[in-house]
């Protein structure tokens, strides 16, 4: 690996770290609305994609889209606005690092959707891995002889749910759309976001968020957690026209222990400690042992 793709696999880890790390802090605050965070989420990104389509980064050819790829766009534009949406308000309820030991499950989950919607066969490794990341969150769960899930909990397993699916769709729409570009898939990338775009700002009139609910909202904090999942997006695209995508998943899962690290230094987020270490340890075990399937 050359300093180049290590520079935007760190950028990305740090990025979706500090994303979380952010969203936590400020919602230890006040409780974050979902809609409002989800919409101020798109903008950095919209804006980056409206400069890179000016100076020709990006060349889009929308008379490549057709009447399925609209449709599977909008599937998987369901699925990543609720990820958005539930991601924030699973932080109001749930401390960061026990958010982040959880979303691990979702490559577990990716893997078993993978085999039944795309006929990707697990192997042995991607198994124990998988079953490795679940005695993780049973661990963290496990609570006076018996597993017990709370509010927060809820919100993040479905929030694994979602992403889980989003994914599956972004692998698919990525493979059909835009399938002759050989790098950035622009046309994919310029649709896609607009749609989410527009998705995002339709919900916000639809929930008729007031003006002072969105201006209130809008704090640095805030503004600094959606300029880091920008950086993140586009580290994660980055890295994987350069890097195999077994390994930008994995790097990309090590961002746990950067959220654990933080969030218990910075953040004081100390309950259960002991447990929060046994189960960081096992999920980055069983990261690893997906890692290895494909290395």
């Amino acid at each position: 690996m050359g300093y180049m793709q290590f520079a935007i696999l760190a950028m990305h880890v740090i990025a979706s770290s500090s994303f979380i790390l952010f969203l936590r802090h400020s919602s230890k605050q006040q409780p974050i609305n979902p809609y409002v965070m989800a919409f101020m989420s798109t903008i950095p990104f919209q804006l980056t994609i409206l400069l890179l389509v000016i100076v020709g980064v990006l060349n889009p050819n929308i008379s490549e889209i057709e009447t399925n790829d609209i449709i599977t766009m909008a599937i998987g534009c369901v699925f990543l606005v609720g990820y958005f949406l539930l991601s924030v308000n699973t932080l109001n309820y749930l401390e960061s690092s026990r958010y982040s030991i959880i979303f691990t499950l979702r490559l577990a989950l990716i893997t078993i959707f993978a085999f039944v919607f795309l006929s990707e066969t697990p192997t042995l490794l991607q198994a124990l891995g998988g079953l490795t990341i679940l005695t993780a969150l049973l661990i963290l769960n496990f609570k006076r002889g018996s597993i017990t899930f709370g509010k927060g909990e809820r919100f993040a397993l479905l929030t694994v749910l979602v992403f889980s699916a989003h994914a599956i769709t972004e692998k698919y729409n990525i493979d059909n759309v835009s399938s002759t570009e050989e790098t950035l898939p622009s046309t994919y990338i310029v649709v896609f976001s607009s749609m989410i775009f527009i998705a995002q700002g339709t919900l916000l009139v639809i929930k008729r968020v007031p003006i002072s609910q969105i201006r209130g909202t809008m704090n640095g904090w805030l503004w600094a957690a959606a300029m880091a999942r920008n950086l993140s997006g586009w580290g994660w695209l980055w890295a994987l026209t350069l890097l195999p995508v077994a390994i930008v998943n994995y790097v990309s899962g090590l961002s746990l222990l950067v959220v654990v690290l933080f969030g218990t230094i910075v953040l004081k987020e100390r309950s259960d400690l002991k447990k929060i270490s046994i189960a960081t340890a096992l999920s980055v075990t069983g990261l690893t042992l997906i890692f290895l399937t494909n290395s």
